[in-house]
């Protein structure tokens, strides 16, 4: 991370200067912006009144988030930080922008070029609706087959995971938005969801420094200006729990904040907390005690603290009484006001373009190529005995395009338009009765099956298995129900769906369903592109990191 610039430097201690204890305080917290979190006050009487560092915008509408951004923009007499969870594009928050397949697929292609570009188009069309900081890239380790977040790493090694996270981190912060690498101190080893509890990263304390840490420290020297801390524990480097078991999570652990991250990892910029309302970090200690413990584990902003009002309160009587020094606030207030400085917030007065310019800017992105490309060039194929990819099936061959999947939202459409683009009748079926498949099969109705399954990764779902009637359907037979009528497996996320579904044969992976992941599995079907990805995680028995079956195209 580079020093300020004598400009910036002169805005901090400025700005700095004027603040009251109170207002440095409130440069501590991020509240998610919502009008149920700011009431009873507005979302601009909030920001106002207690003067928050900024907020963190959801999903919405392109319009709707504009017209947040304003507000808090509006409100605030310090330039705001409006935070996103934009892993996979700005279309992961609204969607008239642009969505990557995932990060996995970026892995799945080995190319920091690309891995740049979807960090520039994170940041262009981020900002464009009034974002200026993702959270993101995700540097963890995929080394868990139950992993939760699987497609949302970029692999399971950590060398490349680090080299393709710091081109993004390139990419973002080069086009003036803040990256932000998580989640430390590192997950992936775990079947568990830390919203739920605290997953353990399990490695002894050598293996630590050779594995979590490469990805953040590959990080930290590409200049990234955040890193979120969060409810993880790693006991061979703090083994501190309660009486009943229950480990230290980092995010209020000095040792793997202060310590490892601060004093080890060289880190000088912000370390920002995972969301405050989950539940390992609510078990380790309650609300209001708990933004108190991590303050003084060496966090420097509080991640969607609820009762805003009440908050600084608290943290004031804390000062007051000596739990907590005004100096330890002076100085994160301050590494709080740098990262804006380095970010060109002090130079800006809200958003750059009108509404009608943002609109115009996101329908034509250019960005649009580089998801392709990225769709494109990580198709996987992991099996395929019988030589059936590319599909050598006559026009209008009857295609019946079967989606399971837990979200009433998702649809194949562009994967099944793309089929008919190519020339076959495709009927598209989604999550069908048990048998229903295969006595359509054994009915004749059929020259082909594909069975696509879109399980990917929910938070507090707890798991990326296929299971209940979604799992009876997939084993209900309609594979093998009439040896003339070939199948084909894809998996639009999660890569590991033949540790339970070993019939799956061939077996093609995207790692994502965004549209462009869905145009690339039918053009690699079709063979109107060839076949080039290779898996970036291992499945033991199964499938290696690096494997993939090559395929041409035509």
């Amino acid at each position: 991370m580079r020093d300020l610039t004598a400009d910036e430097q002169k805005w901090v201690d400025e700005t700095f200067s004027r603040m009251t204890l109170r207002e440095k305080i409130g440069q501590l917290l991020m509240p998610y912006v919502s009008p149920g979190n700011a009431a009873p006050l507005s979302i601009g009487q909030m920001c106002a009144t207690y003067g928050v560092a900024g907020g963190h915008m959801f999903r919405g509408s392109a319009q709707s988030r504009r017209s947040l951004a304003k507000e808090v923009w509006e409100s605030c007499a310090v330039p705001p930080l409006l935070s996103g969870d934009l892993e996979s594009g700005a279309g992961d928050c609204t969607p008239e922008a642009t969505q990557f397949p995932s990060q996995m697929a970026v892995g799945a292609t080995d190319d920091e070029t690309l891995a740049e570009q979807m960090g520039e188009a994170i940041a262009v069309e981020g900002q464009l609706l009034g974002f200026n900081w993702n959270f993101g890239p995700m540097v963890d380790i995929c080394a868990h087959q139950d992993y939760l977040r699987q497609t949302g790493v970029f692999g399971s090694d950590p060398c490349r995971v680090g080299a393709l996270a710091a081109a993004q981190i390139r990419g973002i912060q080069s086009r003036g938005m803040a990256a932000c690498a998580k989640h430390f101190p590192g997950d992936g080893f775990d079947d568990r969801d830390q919203h739920l509890t605290c997953p353990v990263n399990p490695l002894s304390r050598d293996e630590w420094f050779a594995v979590s840490a490469v990805p953040f420290a590959a990080a930290i020297r590409a200049g990234v200006l955040s890193v979120m801390n969060t409810d993880i524990s790693v006991p061979s480097i703090d083994p501190a729990k309660k009486a009943d078991g229950f480990y230290r999570p980092s995010v209020v652990s000095p040792v793997l904040t202060r310590e490892i991250l601060r004093e080890q990892l060289g880190f000088q910029g912000v370390i920002v907390t995972d969301a405050l309302n989950m539940a390992g970090m609510t078990y380790w200690c309650r609300r209001p005690q708990l933004y108190l413990e991590a303050l003084l584990a060496g966090n420097d902003l509080l991640l969607f603290v609820r009762k805003v009002g009440e908050t600084v309160e608290f943290l004031e009587e804390c000062v007051g009484s000596g739990r907590l020094s005004e100096r330890l606030v002076d100085e994160k207030c301050r590494r709080v006001l740098a990262m804006k400085a380095l970010m060109g917030l002090h130079r800006r007065r809200g958003l750059a373009e009108t509404d009608s310019e943002a609109a115009d800017r996101l329908a034509c992105s250019p960005y649009r190529q580089a998801a392709r490309a990225v769709a494109q060039r990580s198709v996987t194929l992991l099996r395929d005995s019988g030589g059936v990819i590319p599909l050598r099936l006559k026009k209008n061959s009857r295609i019946a395009s079967v989606c399971v999947t837990h979200l009433d939202s998702f649809s194949l459409c562009v994967f099944d338009d793309t089929l008919r683009q190519q020339g076959f009748a495709v009927t598209s079926i989604k999550n069908p009765q048990t048998d229903e498949m295969c006595d359509r099969v054994v009915a004749g109705e059929f020259d082909l099956v594909i069975l696509s399954i879109y399980y990917p990764s929910i938070w507090g779902w707890g798991t990326t298995r296929v299971h209940g009637p979604d799992s009876r359907v997939v084993m209900s037979g309609f594979p093998v129900a009439h040896p003339e009528v070939p199948a084909v497996y894809i998996s639009f996320a999660n890569p590991f769906l033949v540790y339970e579904f070993a019939f799956m044969d061939p077996y093609l992976v995207t790692y994502g369903g965004a549209p462009e992941a869905q145009r690339a599995a039918a053009l690699a079907l079709a063979g109107a592109i060839p076949v080039t990805g290779r898996v970036p995680c291992r499945l033991d028995g199964f499938f290696e990191r690096n494997d993939g079956i090559q395929r041409g195209s035509g």
